[in-house]
């Protein structure tokens, strides 16, 4: 079973527009609507590959409907802690005949101390059906009044109880996390160089600093991610598989290591599962476990000497 987190989860409004005019009356073409956020995509995705997936967090009362809607469509068990004020929004205008988008970002209300508290209750409780081994994704960023340090309590949780616990985030967040030692986690190469403090050129330099990080996180496995490849570094040693240039989402990746960790993948496909995952994950059309599998074993994966 995975369990995926998402704190901070966003409505998406999108609207379609023949001939957008600014500052006259438009004809909507199309309205679509739903709720995303990094926890909810790799819960979809995961789903869709055929593993058993509860998704939680935090959701304001004016989305929660629509988000358990969707949810529920999508045969994933839901479990939000309902929150006061409004939630996150970005509009999106597409404008067709000249081809260009516009959008409107609305922040969310902060989150009070007391939903925080009713979060940590629910999510012991959702640990406590969970087998060992099975699988808590974290990631994304946290609502106003939250403190950052929360996915590094919600891995201490996880790990009390043998659950391997999947980080990915950014930031401050990331870092917290870092230090409750979660299984695996995935981090950007910007979040690389932040953490170690100077700029990053060529592999060795790259797995170096990612070396120095595993050692102080005590993680038991580090994916650092650029734009050409994707590093696996654990105690052992270092691999590296390509990355399909423009066209790797960053929540593909992190499902894709989600999905590896649960199926109890060794290394080198847990390395394949991140990079076919960002590749084919969280997209449009969702993708079968045989697609994903035979992209999987196509990925070449090389050892990169320290």
């Amino acid at each position: 079973m995975v369990l995926a987190m998402t704190l901070h989860p966003r409505m998406e409004r999108v609207v379609f527009v023949s001939d957008f005019r600014l500052g006259g009356e438009n004809q909507i073409l199309q309205f679509k609507e739903s709720v995303s956020g990094r926890g909810i995509r790799i819960g979809k995705a995961v789903q869709e590959l055929g593993e058993k997936v509860e998704c939680m967090g935090f959701c304001s009362a004016g989305v929660r409907h629509a988000l358990y809607e969707e949810l529920i469509q999508a045969g994933i068990a839901s479990d939000f802690i309902e929150t006061a004020g409004v939630q996150r929004m970005r509009l999106t205008i597409f404008d067709q005949k000249g081809n260009s988008k516009t959008s409107c970002v609305q922040q969310g209300a902060a989150v009070d101390s007391a939903a925080v508290e009713q979060l940590e209750v629910a999510y012991a409780r959702n640990l406590a059906k969970m087998g060992e081994g099975d699988v808590v994704a974290l990631g994304g960023s946290v609502p106003a009044g939250v403190r950052k340090e929360i996915y590094a309590s919600l891995i201490s949780m996880a790990k009390e109880r043998k659950i391997r616990a999947v980080l990915a985030a950014r930031g401050e967040c990331l870092l917290q996390g870092l230090a409750a030692g979660p299984y695996a986690a995935i981090i950007s190469l910007l979040d690389l160089e932040a953490a170690a403090k100077e700029k990053l050129i060529g592999k060795k330099q790259i797995c170096r600093a990612a070396r120095a990080a595993l050692r102080s996180a005590k993680a038991r496995y580090f994916c650092v991610a650029t734009e050409e490849r994707v590093f696996l570094i654990w105690e052992e040693e270092t691999l590296c598989a390509p990355l399909k240039k423009g066209c790797c989402v960053w929540d593909g990746m992190a499902a894709g290591l989600t999905y590896a960790v649960q199926c109890g993948a060794e290394p080198e496909k847990l390395l394949q599962g991140v990079a076919a995952g960002g590749e084919l994950l969280c997209k449009k059309a969702p993708v079968a476990q045989r697609e994903l599998e035979m992209r999987m074993r196509e990925i070449p994966v090389e050892k990169v000497e320290a």
